[in-house]
């Protein structure tokens, strides 16, 4: 691991379980990947979307005005808009929201496909085309030139920002790590970069994003990826991940409490490559954790697992086995847009 220390900006990206006002979700459509498992990974969609607006806002990218329509009649309460994309993972294309005092800025970042593997001209543009059609209300946006993928960073809210070694730094290679620490620390807010060196899941492209392997909760808590079977490809790294995290300190110098999640079975896609499923792919959302299961035997444990380490919320699961057929799964489909300090209290319905 790698720790930078640098000066940290004047406004912040708040951590998860910060209120949150409404939750993005880009919706697939047939002309992507998802051609051939549409109408499952649709149900997905709509049981995760019942689910958001049971506790939150919620904003739909439609890529049709059909599809826009159809959304529409099954989720009266939610805000949808015509806004063209090549994929689903708005954690990474949609906007990263700061608070500067009360008052909030939307960031928008560069989003290249995770590192041209695909194309992604009409995800890099859902932001803004959003924005312009006054999904966000008054939020301002401002534009910065640094590629970044949400998935590939978490903040605990006190300082201290996680993400991998082998990701980030790759997308803007023309930067040293010092200097583009440097500029996330100006951009987030935070005040030590730890950049990790350990742990990816196979079958996940985006060059190991740190939300599919280690996640900070309340109360200076991790909880990250585990596997226990010497005998499966992922042992080793993910040992290691958990070794690093334990290293860990935060701003104050102190350790985190690391809790290894339980290691779900192995399971293959139509086209034999092996699926990332995980379960640290959760989303913290107004003191509720909606949490991804796949039907395997190990969702109970993992379940029983999340609960004793976060017991002040209520834990959702959120069957998870469609969207993961294309490598990705609930936090990757999922971006919070958080309330302003100053209305943290309530739910945020006011963007409509």
């Amino acid at each position: 691991m790698k720790s930078i220390k640098c000066t940290a900006g004047d406004q912040s990206l708040p951590p998860e379980w910060h209120p949150t006002d409404r939750v993005l979700l880009t919706w697939p459509h047939a002309d992507g990947d998802w051609r051939d498992g549409l109408a499952a990974v649709e149900n997905n969609f709509y049981a995760l979307a019942e689910t958001l607006l049971a506790i939150t806002g919620l904003t739909i990218s439609a890529a049709t005005a059909g599809q826009a329509s159809e959304i529409r009649g099954r989720l009266p309460a939610a805000a949808v808009f015509l806004v063209p994309s090549n994929d689903v993972w708005v954690r990474d294309h949609g906007p990263l929201t700061v608070l500067r005092g009360n008052i909030s800025e939307l960031i928008d970042a560069n989003f290249n496909g995770w590192g041209n593997k695909y194309p992604a001209g009409l995800d890099n543009a859902v932001t803004a085309a959003l924005h312009a059609e006054n999904a966000f209300g008054e939020v301002p946006l401002v534009s910065t030139g640094l590629t970044l993928e949400g998935g590939a960073i978490e903040v605990d809210g006190n300082g201290t920002f996680m993400s991998r070694l082998c990701c980030l730094p790759t997308r803007d290679p023309q930067l040293s790590l010092q200097q583009l620490s440097e500029k996330l620390a100006a951009l987030l807010g935070v005040a030590q970069l730890c950049w990790l060196e350990h742990g990816a899941l196979e079958g996940d492209d985006t060059d190991a994003h740190i939300d599919t392997l280690a996640r900070f909760l309340p109360g200076r808590r991790i909880v990250y990826q585990g596997c226990d079977d010497p005998s499966d490809s992922h042992f080793a790294g993910l040992k290691k991940l958990g070794e690093e995290l334990s290293e860990m300190r935060d701003i104050d110098g102190q350790p985190y409490y690391v809790t290894a999640l339980p290691w779900p079975e192995a399971t293959h896609g139509v086209d034999g490559e092996r699926l990332p499923l995980g379960y640290a792919n959760f989303l913290t959302c107004n003191q509720h954790i909606l949490f991804p299961t796949y039907g395997v035997p190990q969702d109970d444990a993992a379940l029983a697992c999340i609960t004793a380490v976060a017991p002040d919320f209520t834990i959702v699961p959120v069957n998870c086995r469609a969207l993961v057929q294309q490598y990705g799964s609930l936090h990757c489909a999922t971006m919070q847009i958080p309330r302003p300090a100053a209305n943290a209290n309530g739910r945020g319905d006011q963007q409509q």
